[in-house]
């Protein structure tokens, strides 16, 4: 446990001295500092209560750091922005996506919160047809499937990272891990990552134009998989924070590679 003396930086000139202890799995406790000639250990009820407020789901996102208020305010701000600002191709596609997230955030509370995941990175789904769109291309199959493999892979790397064990989350918010259950959630963000796996590799048989040039995708794919698979399993058997930490840079580069060989092969024609 590593412990830290700080001091309160709440609205009065007390500056009440504090102990924060951190675990190793991330959770924290705050608390009077007793040796404090001055405070005595002495907190007052704005502290008692400034953990639970951090962790509560109105927040927002998992990490608690941002308000709900915050995010639905910005993505209309967004959203007027890119109308004012030109009336091009660009802006009819923002827009609908910044409302659409705006009208998310507002109702986020009345979801289940094992359906948020997979509603919150919907957008996923739209943003490589979206680009087809923005350079005169249709709703091509290959630009389907493309967006289907970005949301299974989000989505599986949402619930995966949520992962925590018992006593690592505030008791009174409702997490995907306390709804299912650590072992189910981990298992289940395993089941998208297969998913996105067989999809991303659907793309070689929607393109076999392309031939040769489509292996370097297929390969960083399987090997980011082969990568990320072990930690899955681990996340399986020892469903902690500790384990579905690394899922968060994993999941992302998951399919940030497949991703950035498949726009080299485009762009430059390799």
């Amino acid at each position: 446990m590593n412990t830290t003396i700080t001091a309160c930086t709440m609205d009065c000139p007390d500056a009440c001295s504090l102990v924060v202890d951190r675990r190793e799995d991330g959770c924290i406790k705050l608390r009077g500092n007793p040796d404090s000639p001055f405070t005595s250990g002495f907190t007052c009820p704005k502290i008692k209560a400034h953990i639970k407020r951090l962790a509560h789901p109105a927040r927002g996102l998992p990490s608690g750091r941002i308000r709900v208020a915050v995010l639905t305010r910005g993505a209309i701000v967004l959203g007027v922005g890119a109308l004012a600002l030109s009336a091009g191709r660009l802006t009819l596609l923002l827009a609908p996506l910044a409302f659409a997230y705006a009208a998310f955030f507002s109702v986020q509370q009345r979801i289940p919160v094992v359906a948020r995941p997979p509603l919150l990175n919907a957008v996923f789904l739209v943003i490589p047809c979206f680009a087809g769109l923005l350079r005169g291309y249709g709703p091509v199959p290959s630009l389907l499937v493309l967006g289907a493999f970005f949301w299974l892979s989000a989505v599986g790397q949402d619930y995966a990272h949520a992962v925590h064990g018992e006593g690592e989350s505030h008791p009174e918010v409702l997490t995907v891990a306390r709804a299912w259950g650590p072992r189910r959630t981990a298992v289940v963000g395993l089941g998208c990552y297969v998913v996105a796996l067989a999809v991303g590799s659907s793309l070689v048989v929607l393109r076999p134009t392309d031939g040769w040039r489509m292996l370097p995708y297929l390969f960083g794919l399987v090997l980011c998989f082969v990568a990320l698979a072990p930690l899955l399993v681990q996340l399986i058997i020892e469903p902690c924070r500790k384990r579905a930490r690394p899922l968060y840079v994993g999941g992302v580069v998951f399919f940030l590679v497949p991703s950035v060989l498949l726009g080299l092969e485009a762009v430059l024609g390799i």
